[in-house]
């Protein structure tokens, strides 16, 4: 409201001539300060012309808004899309580089990590395992990439910067931005349009996302209820609470302080085993509920990570969810209709977990704890419209995970997006158009300008044919408690 009442009073800038300005959404700029970089990494050197031409012309004919420069003007952040792209001007920075020698050499995995031991080692296992991240930051972003949301808010610099970095075995492609241009469903609906490109569909019969889409902007027009405050699962707290919850914060931090990312193995013959046990139990019971295998994922997530805390601590856990195919939009369809490549992620109120009392619970009773709240949700559309009028109607409002003396996390599932599911053999190097690129690995990056609380937060990120592979990022001293309590095998 401070913001809105400077404005009436402040000169305005006016809109550059020669872009078009779209403004970013609301639902796009809580995580405006984290940049992402999501990097498939394929089984063949990749041909660097083949993947810029056609990077270049998807994004002039298809998805300009990719093509966009981040600006904050009079107070708001904006897309500013060039109308016209020139050589001074490109759709994308692209960038790339070429090891003549094959990823997997002993000092490399000494560095980096070995992804052919992730692939091959891990999910043989027949119980979850949890393995290092992959070191591989310098292979991702190229020197000029921005690492903040600062360095994208430079004059004319391309909000999305792509750079493929190829060894004779394996290729990088990699995508950085903001995470107000993407999120990992739009990311993949971006690539995948790409490597459809790349193998040779004609451009026109490939759907787009208009320049000017803006499929929240009714909501802003629409008063949620009375006492509807914020989204369901965050929390809008007082002056006092504020200055609590951030104390709070600051001392887990500092008894913790170093974060570590580690990636986890769940071999799918094992999550289908313990599922198939709930709804055998269900069924003895005579019960009619169920629960899939997302939910048991998260169940084990919760039961494994947080078996050896024993004191009586709350934690709120926030689980986003892709509202694309929701039917709450303003479209003949009901849902968003097009192939939107920014945020449309809302949070699953869920009641929390008293930590105390989550050891004692069965895998049973936390999964079905997930599945009653996602069927809760579905099932109120109008509670849905609501969410999405305050979160539209109050732009930037300071909203809180959890209440003072809770912890909390967030758990992202990204398995509908699908990652692995691309195909770049249309970009092969040489004369071998007949060979097959596959995608054997999807690693990435986060990082930004300011610090943020990352600590508790992980997501499940993609399948392979054995195993279904997630990340968490913790405290190092966590990670060396969940160590000790034994309920998962540590490699390295």
């Amino acid at each position: 409201m401070l913001t809105f009442i400077s404005r009436l009073w402040s000169e305005q800038t006016p809109p550059p001539p020669g872009m078009r300005v779209v403004p970013c959404s609301p639902l796009d700029i809580p995580t405006i300060d984290m940049v992402l970089t999501t990097s498939w990494v394929v089984d063949a050197r990749l041909d660097p012309r083949i993947l810029e031409e056609t990077l270049k012309v998807l994004v002039e004919k298809k998805f300009p808004r990719a093509g966009a420069r981040l600006v904050r003007r009079n107070g708001i952040y904006e897309f500013h899309i060039p109308e016209k792209f020139t050589a001074e001007h490109p759709p994308v920075a692209f960038t790339s580089t070429h090891t003549p020698e094959p990823y997997e050499t002993p000092a490399r995995v000494a560095e980096c990590g070995s992804i052919a031991r992730l692939r091959d080692d891990a999910a043989k296992r027949a119980e979850p395992s949890t393995w290092p991240s992959l070191r591989v930051a310098s292979i991702l972003r190229a020197p000029t990439c921005p690492s903040g949301v600062q360095g994208f808010l430079q004059p004319d610099t391309p909000f999305v910067h792509v750079h493929a970095a190829s060894f004779t075995d394996l290729t990088f492609v990699s995508v950085t931005s903001s995470h107000a241009m993407f999120d990992a469903i739009g990311v993949k609906t971006f690539v995948h349009a790409w490597t459809r490109l790349i193998s040779g569909e004609n451009i026109d019969d490939i759907e787009g996302m208009d320049w000017d889409a803006q499929p929240f902007a009714s909501f802003a027009k629409e008063p949620a209820p009375e006492g509807w405050a914020c989204q369901r699962g965050w929390f809008v707290l007082g002056l006092f609470s504020m200055i609590s919850w951030v104390l709070q914060l600051i001392l887990r931090t500092m008894r913790d302080p170093e974060d570590a990312g580690r990636l986890v193995c769940l071999p799918k013959v094992f999550l289908e085993d313990e599922k198939r046990k709930i709804l055998d139990e269900l069924k003895a019971e005579g019960s009619e509920e169920w629960v899939g295998s997302s939910d048991v994922l998260m169940a084990w997530w919760m039961k494994t990570l947080y078996a050896h805390r024993t004191d009586p601590t709350l934690i709120q856990i926030q689980t986003p969810v892709n509202l694309r195919d929701y039917e709450v939009f303003p479209t003949p369809s009901k849902t968003i209709g097009m192939p939107y490549i920014h945020n449309v992620l809302l949070y699953i109120p869920l009641a929390p977990f008293n930590l105390a009392s989550l050891r004692d619970m069965s895998m049973r009773d936390v999964a079905l704890h997930f599945r009653r709240a996602i069927l809760a949700y579905n099932a109120d559309l109008e509670a849905i419209k609501n969410d999405l009028r305050v979160v539209c109607g109050n732009p930037g409002a300071t909203l809180f995970p959890s209440l003072p003396g809770a912890e909390f996390g967030i758990i992202t599932n990204w398995r509908k997006a699908k990652l692995l599911e691309v195909d770049f053999s249309g970009a092969i190097e040489g004369d071998v158009k007949q060979q097959k690129a596959s995608v054997v690995w999807v690693t990435g990056l986060n990082s930004s300008d300011k610090k943020l609380p990352m600590q508790g937060s992980g997501g499940i990120f993609f399948e392979t044919d054995d195993a279904i592979w997630a990340g968490g990022i913790r405290g190092a001293k966590d990670w060396e408690r969940i160590k000790e309590a034994g309920h998962i095998a540590f490699s390295c």
